[in-house]
């Protein structure tokens, strides 16, 4: 039987293109597993780090009338289109807000590529800062895909389908973000669910669970162990 079956994709989706990242739409298990966490909770408030979009604020509006926009990227004033020939870089500094008594729902989406690995660290302890207990967040990582140079940006179609604007067709080097360096770097937070894309992307859904740190006590992304050692098996494949 095999791991993947065929079926006709929606408009828009580019699903046979595996190990690519591109505009189109494209499945989310992990808006799925949350949505379903989301079902059954009371939420109280949702963060959400993209941009402002009608769409997302309709389908979270379902299970929230709270929700704040924090676009990170759009704050500083960049347009993602222009050419660059470097990374977009996203500092910790960027999640200066007041989080009052912190979110039930933090919507994180690629953000982990555009910051500096040495600040990875402090960048998750705000994050913990900004959650209130039993918090869920939902992320997206590379470990072996190229990225776009500048942050993707996305829309909630459905609970299982996103759409991807990807505005700058260049790409970097994957950052290598795997399962391991991914929940090390969310040590504050409670892995729940993974899912691996065809697209090379990982879908990752935590929940918060302890006390944060200051972040400037936080260190770097750690490096990935020797390859001999034994590794924790991604999640599903989608």
């Amino acid at each position: 039987m095999s791991w993947f079956s065929r079926r006709k994709p929606r408009r828009g989706e580019l699903s046979d293109e595996v190990g690519i990242i591109r505009s189109g739409v494209q499945r989310s298990p992990g808006m799925g597993a949350l949505s379903e966490a989301l079902a059954r909770r009371r939420v109280g408030s949702i963060l959400d780090l993209g941009a402002s979009r009608n769409e997302n604020l309709v389908y979270l509006g379902q299970y929230c009338s709270n929700i704040v926009i924090h676009d990170v990227v759009g704050a500083r004033g960049e347009a993602l289109a222009a050419p660059r020939a470097s990374l977009f870089q996203i500092h910790p500094e960027s999640l200066a807000l007041d989080a009052g008594p912190g979110f039930d729902v933090i919507l994180l989406w690629d953000l982990l590529h555009y910051v500096e690995r040495a600040r990875a660290g402090a960048f998750a302890a705000r994050l913990a800062e900004l959650a209130r207990p039993d918090a869920l967040v939902l992320l997206l990582a590379a470990a072996a895909t190229p990225i776009p140079l500048t942050p993707i940006r996305f829309k909630i179609l459905d609970r299982d389908h996103l759409l991807y604007e990807v505005a700058n067709e260049r790409r970097d080097p994957a950052p290598r973000l795997t399962p391991r360096q991914v929940e090390r770097l969310m040590e504050r937070f409670c892995p729940v669910r993974s899912f691996q894309l065809r697209n090379g992307l990982q879908e990752f859904l935590f929940r918060y669970e302890g006390t944060a740190e200051p972040a400037a006590e936080a260190g770097p992304v750690e490096e990935e162990e020797p390859r001999q050692q034994k590794v924790k098996q991604p999640g599903d494949w989608y």
